[in-house]
């Protein structure tokens, strides 16, 4: 249970990142439904990093975060 939970918060953040752009550029690679993407937020999270969509972010929200330009 509470690795699900620990998703669910992940997912939130995520969402809260607005970083679901990137959820749905993994939905064309990997054909992810909307329940999918939860479980593998904390997959998209760093891969966020990477494709640049962290800079949507505001202030704050990606503090423990890094960075990748």
């Amino acid at each position: 249970m509470s690795f699900f939970k620990l998703s669910s918060m992940s997912a939130y953040s995520a969402t809260h990142c607005k970083v679901f752009s990137v959820g749905l550029k993994l939905t064309r690679i990997g054909s992810y439904n909307l329940s999918s993407y939860r479980l593998i937020s904390l997959d998209i999270v760093p891969m966020a990093v990477w494709s640049g969509a962290i800079e949507e972010c505001p202030p704050g929200c990606n503090t423990s975060i890094p960075r990748s330009k």
